[in-house]
């Protein structure tokens, strides 16, 4: 099954779960901000291209446990029906991504929004990781 015909899915093994793993992309700091997203991100060869991403928002903006979900839904939606691109090119060249989306506003924005962020990191993303190939 080709990347272009799979079905937007969000599964386990694309869901970046390890401890260890967090907390090496925040000791690592390569991120970006695509205001209000901060995007935290490592890449090292792989033997099958893959992309593990994972979601938060802080405790300082929203207190209650309700909104702070309700961001991570909206953007785990939305990088769903975006990720293609990316994985696409995580599997040409054969290269493992981890990712961590970090939503850093008092406000929260709607979907339409996020999505447009988030198409945007991705976007980005792809453009900064075919520069570092190509150097």
């Amino acid at each position: 099954m080709s990347v272009m015909s799979q079905k937007n899915t969000y599964p386990r093994g694309e869901k970046l779960k390890s401890r260890k793993a967090i907390n090496n992309l925040f000791l690592e700091r390569k991120s970006f901000l695509v205001s209000p997203v901060r995007v935290y991100y490592s890449i090292r060869p792989a033997d099958i291209g893959n992309v593990q991403a994972g979601f938060g928002s802080t405790k300082k903006y929203f207190k209650h446990a309700v909104k702070r979900n309700l961001i991570k839904r909206r953007m785990r939606e939305a990088y769903r029906t975006q990720k293609q691109d990316l994985l696409a090119w995580a599997m040409t060249e054969h290269q493992q991504i981890d990712l961590f989306f970090l939503y850093g506003d008092n406000q929260i924005i709607d979907f339409a929004e996020i999505q447009s962020k988030i198409f945007t990191t991705l976007q980005k993303l792809i453009h900064q990781f075919d520069k570092q190939q190509k150097s």
